[in-house]
């Protein structure tokens, strides 16, 4: 047996596609939008935003375009988070991945943003309605494993802060 078979019977062997990673990381990608577009929003303002305590809720849906690598099903997440007009996310948590680059739009009551990490773009876009937003978000993952994963969030105001501070 040459070189060559043996190392195609080892990579056999390997997984070529770590689907737990792959799985993670575009859910971490949109939190890290999600959080980056409650932070921006804040710091720029949006006269129909009310601060307090927010239900915020996920749809993600992950589509691979690799051949043989299938997509996964639809996610959902919810959870509960305290927003100010200063400070809609606490800092400890909105801080972008090192190297990220995040630019932003807001007209009326809509904010549009982009991310660029590494190989992966998010672009988005929220539009806030008082005590409420909608918004969706698609993230394209280039590389070895291309693929893509759509977020779509609502927000409904709970009521005032829990916490003491905030």
């Amino acid at each position: 047996m040459d070189m060559s078979q043996n190392l195609g019977k080892t990579a056999a062997r390997k997984p070529i596609f770590n689907m737990q990673f792959c799985g993670l990381f575009p859910y971490v990608m949109a939190l890290f939008f999600l959080l980056g577009i409650m932070r921006v929003a804040g710091a720029e303002t949006s006269p129909h935003f009310k601060p307090g305590e927010w239900k915020i809720e996920a749809v993600m849906t992950l589509k691979s375009s690799s051949p043989g690598i299938p997509g996964m099903p639809s996610r959902e997440s919810s959870f509960l988070e305290c927003l100010s007009a200063h400070n809609l996310v606490p800092d400890q948590k909105a801080r972008m991945p090192k190297g990220c680059v995040l630019s932003r739009h807001l007209q009326g009551n809509t904010l549009a943003m982009t991310i660029r990490c590494g190989s992966s773009v998010t672009r988005g876009s929220y539009t806030y309605s008082g005590t409420t937003f909608k918004g969706q978000s698609v993230t394209t993952m280039r590389g070895n494993l291309p693929m893509s994963m759509e977020t779509r969030f609502s927000g409904q105001y709970v009521g005032p802060c829990r916490k003491s501070g905030q």
